[in-house]
């Protein structure tokens, strides 16, 4: 494509002389207002709180913090009934042995009973991937899982765990945590509530419904894995047949466990279209610059994929912990922000 059209594409995606704005999680690192106050001078548009992490009290102390500095919108993401494995020892593991897990029972389980939906030959990964594992046999209760890659090359208890392609009737959407964390977003008047791992749009209804009344949060979807990026389309079509505008965001870290790892610029390239096609915001969220939680400069690759996130017509981009748990938490926006407008300067002398 030659950068005249290229140019022209992009302005009609996401508006001439318009570049995504920046959403930066908050935590440990931002608790410094001083760190706070040059986020927002260097661009931050909205503050996310993961409610995976700490408590309450500690998010409403974040929120007040934020809304003394700037009239910015806060987004508390829903923690979701994320599995995990549960563990009171450190266990070793090597490539070709097999261990048993139990559901919510013996030295080893879930936190959560998938027995029913559970097969053998699937797929369970634990830590983001690096540990991948086959189920052997399923057996009173407790499944045989085959290490295939050992990862770190132990189990340690809470960690997380994904199962790519599977959907499980008995695990809700949201955490009893989740439901106090809505009523808490209700009394706050927090600007928008992210729910994860959404598949269908149920999901969705699901939540709108507890949020019914008054001047309710907006919905943000997080797609984290295939089965809810083909729904796409749909979700959006039936939850705006009932009066819901959502805005999408595309939950990276998921996915690249969830999908295969090659697939997953397609998948973001598709999202966005789809959104564009829809007039739906978008969020790209996870990665994009972080190395910068430890460093002061990104990656090359870290600039390129963000650059591409913004030709993408991406509305948000997000930083995760290169500001909740940073070294570097105001310069890794700094640079996010410079990323964003040389992209419009290039663009401006196609």
């Amino acid at each position: 494509m030659s950068g005249k059209g290229f140019k022209g594409l992009w302005q009609k995606v996401i508006g001439a002389n318009k570049g995504p704005k920046i959403i930066c999680t908050l935590g440990t690192t931002t608790d410094d207002e001083s760190v706070l106050r040059q986020m927002i001078e260097y661009g931050m548009a909205a503050a996310r709180i993961n409610t995976a992490y700490a408590t309450i009290p500690e998010y409403k102390k974040r929120i007040e913090a934020v809304r003394r500095l700037a009239k910015i919108p806060i987004i508390l993401d829903l923690k979701g009934s994320q599995i995990r494995l549960l563990t009171n020892n450190r266990y070793s593991i090597e490539p070709g042995e097999e261990f048993s897990v139990g559901f919510k029972a013996g030295d080893i389980s879930f936190n959560y009973d998938f027995f029913e939906d559970i097969s053998p030959g699937d797929i369970i990964l634990f830590e983001n991937g690096t540990i991948k594992t086959v189920v052997a046999e399923k057996k009173n209760r407790y499944l045989a899982l085959r290490v295939i890659e050992a990862g770190e090359g132990r189990l340690r208890n809470h960690m997380g765990v994904n199962i790519p392609g599977k959907v499980f009737r008995n695990i809700p959407l949201l955490s009893e945590k989740d439901m106090e964390v809505i009523d808490f977003a209700l009394k706050e008047k927090i600007e928008y509530l992210a729910i994860s791992f959404v598949r269908k749009s149920e999901d969705v209804f699901n939540l709108a419904d507890r949020l019914a009344g008054g001047n309710p949060p907006r919905i943000i979807i997080k797609i984290e894995d295939p089965v809810g990026a083909k729904n796409l389309q749909q979700i959006i079509r039936e939850s705006r047949n009932r009066s819901i505008e959502l805005i999408v965001m595309i939950g990276r870290g998921d996915l690249f466990v969830e999908a295969p790892k090659h697939r997953l610029p397609f998948i973001q390239k598709e999202i966005i279209k789809i959104c564009k096609e829809l007039s739906t915001e978008v969020i790209v969220a996870t990665g994009l610059l972080e190395s910068m939680q430890f460093n002061p400069y990104p990656t090359r690759s870290e600039v390129c994929d963000t650059a591409n996130a913004v030709f993408d017509g991406a509305d948000w981009l997000m930083l995760s912990a290169e500001t909740s748990n940073s070294s570097y938490p105001a310069e890794a926006v700094k640079m996010l922000k410079s990323v964003i407008e040389g992209c419009q300067e290039y663009l401006k002398r196609q």
